[in-house]
């Protein structure tokens, strides 16, 4: 290679590819000789670094340089998806993805997202007639379905602390009552008392601020219940939660309970919470309403082959191989060795004991 036709090339700002083309050779041989002379071609500079000015590296580099992408991100600002950003400022979903974990666009948080969201499509509201509807058809099916009522499940029930606190309070004392009481099951209605003294007929609801309106009294939904159990016979006691961490205030509300008269027989010993009615399969396990049999008896029910029971698989892979077991029942011999591990057979014979019984060993 021409040492001197180089330097005059390389004067004259050719890149690698036209100094290729005029001496007729490869890139990578002008590259091998211009390393060699120490020559260097024209440069082209990015920032603080400087690179060899060939069309490859122009090509490469022109989705490294930088772009504005403040048009972008004001267009997703304004309320726009992503979707709808690619659509309207034509650039790929793809790319846009690759701004977003690169850092050049910032995508908007869960809790943004959804009030835009609500904005564009408000909450439809039902009209008066349709809530009526819905109540009325909700209480036709709780009348029809007391198990499942949400005052019957126990994980909707959350305890509270100045509850929890009165009824400690309670059993050091050793006073027997009975917690989360049903007292008017009988005409439909399955709200649970806090503290319930059924001997007596008096309960202790203990309430937080927000039973309470602003001007003090009781929410109507409470008033009605305090005025159902009234009407049975009972006496309520509206305890407020503060005063469930004063003894004084406490030891009060148990004198007045203490001086009511005994209206009825109640057994606190031997007194059983109702519980949602339980079902069973055939087998002895439980299913729920719905179900006819349990999982185990339904595989067994479709099993398309009839297994050995365990006394005969027992007896039968001692006279005949796994293979030859396997063909008598029309499965494989793994199939074979997973009913003996359901059966609980570990003791399989091995290689020698059939080698025996082939040789007449035995």
């Amino acid at each position: 290679m021409d040492k001197l036709q180089l330097i005059k090339l390389v004067e004259e700002g050719s890149t690698h590819r036209e100094i290729a083309q005029k001496m007729n050779c490869t890139q990578s041989t002008i590259r091998y000789w211009m390393n060699k002379y120490g020559l260097k071609s024209k440069n082209f500079k990015v920032g603080d670094k400087e690179f060899y000015s060939t069309d490859r590296f122009l090509n490469m580099n022109k989705s490294k340089l930088k772009k504005d992408y403040s048009e972008i991100q004001s267009l997703y600002d304004s309320g726009l998806s992503w979707k709808e950003v690619s659509e309207t400022g034509k650039i790929s979903i793809c790319t846009i993805y690759n701004k977003i974990a690169s850092g050049d666009l910032k995508s908007r948080t869960l809790s943004e997202s959804s009030k835009i969201s609500r904005n564009k499509r408000p909450k439809q509201k039902h009209t008066e007639k349709a809530k009526l509807k819905i109540s009325e058809a909700r209480k036709k099916w709780l009348k029809e379905n007391p198990d499942k009522h949400p005052w019957q499940n126990k994980s909707f029930v959350h305890s509270s602390v100045p509850c929890e606190k009165f009824k400690s309070f309670l059993k050091e004392q050793n006073i027997d009552f009975i917690e989360e009481y049903l007292p008017v099951v009988h005409i439909g209605r399955f709200f649970r008392i806090d503290i319930a003294f059924p001997d007596k007929k008096v309960t202790i609801e203990v309430n937080g601020n927000q039973h309470y309106e602003s001007d003090g009294e009781l929410k109507p939904y409470y008033k009605e219940r305090q005025s159902i159990l009234e009407e049975h016979g009972w006496t309520v006691y509206q305890v407020h939660h503060t005063a469930c961490f004063n003894p004084e205030k406490l030891s009060e509300f148990m004198d007045k309970v203490n001086r009511s008269e005994k209206k009825i027989e109640f057994d606190y010993f031997n007194y059983v919470p109702r519980e949602k009615k339980k079902y069973f399969c055939a087998c002895g396990n439980s299913i729920s309403k719905k179900s006819k049999v349990c999982p185990k008896c339904y595989g067994l029910s479709n099993r398309k082959i009839v297994r050995p029971t365990k006394d005969e698989l027992e007896k039968l892979i001692w006279e005949k191989p796994l293979t030859e077991l396997g063909k008598q029942f029309g499965v494989s011999d793994s199939a074979v060795k997973k009913w003996c591990t359901n059966y609980g057979i570990t003791d399989l014979p091995n290689n020698s004991y059939r080698q025996k019984v082939f040789h007449n060993k035995k």
